[in-house]
């Protein structure tokens, strides 16, 4: 099977209601699981798939972007009760995700992150700032470009983890696919937030 062929195969299973994972589409599509995961990834990074991560069994899941609810009218129950908690919970201001995480480094991701994001961010951030103050000569320095640079990171982080946090109704962690397709939206994210702030 080449990759075109495994493509229209994935959507069309995608259609019938059936979870895409690297283990449901090596048994459907009797593809090696390597090459599976490989191709999944590809078609995640052409914007193809949408990469969630389902924390209850530590399972990474595939769903087809722009597939149209009726064609996914058989999917499982979790899938519909995911999207019911959306609501109750309210959405979060990527501006205040944003403001929070640029102006307390690490501490403000607990704005919309999960709470092992925020505490690990901020530990990380004392320790770099602490390492680098402690250097001679120029220490004072480094260590303030430093936080500057955490902050940066902090801001950005508290941008994607908002989005996150609005798209699935509650605090997730980011995969590695998820970060790479949130970063094409970073400039109209930041934008957006500034925009949001200054109303």
């Amino acid at each position: 099977m080449n990759y075109d062929r495994f493509e229209l195969s994935v959507i069309e299973l995608a259609s019938r209601g059936v979870r895409l994972t690297v283990a449901n589409v090596t048994a459907s599509l009797l593809v090696e699981p390597t090459k599976a995961e490989e191709w999944l990834d590809q078609m995640a990074q052409e914007g193809r798939l949408d990469v969630e991560i389902d924390e209850d069994v530590g399972l990474i899941f595939y769903r087809v972007r722009g597939l149209s609810p009726a064609s996914t009218a058989l999917a499982p129950r979790w899938h519909s009760g995911e999207r019911a908690i959306q609501h109750p919970k309210g959405s979060k201001s990527a501006a205040a995700g944003a403001l929070l995480g640029l102006m307390f480094p690490g501490v403000g991701l607990i704005y919309a992150a999960p709470w092992t994001v925020a505490a690990a961010g901020t530990v990380g951030t004392l320790v770099l700032v602490k390492m680098f103050a402690a250097l001679p000569l120029f220490g004072w320095l480094l260590s303030s470009i430093a936080l500057g640079v955490c902050a940066l990171a902090s801001g950005l982080a508290g941008i994607l983890y908002t989005h996150e946090y609005n798209r699935r109704g509650g605090r997730q962690h980011l995969h590695k696919q998820q970060v790479a397709a949130h970063a094409a939206t970073w400039p109209h994210s930041a934008a957006a937030a500034v925009q949001s702030a200054l109303r």
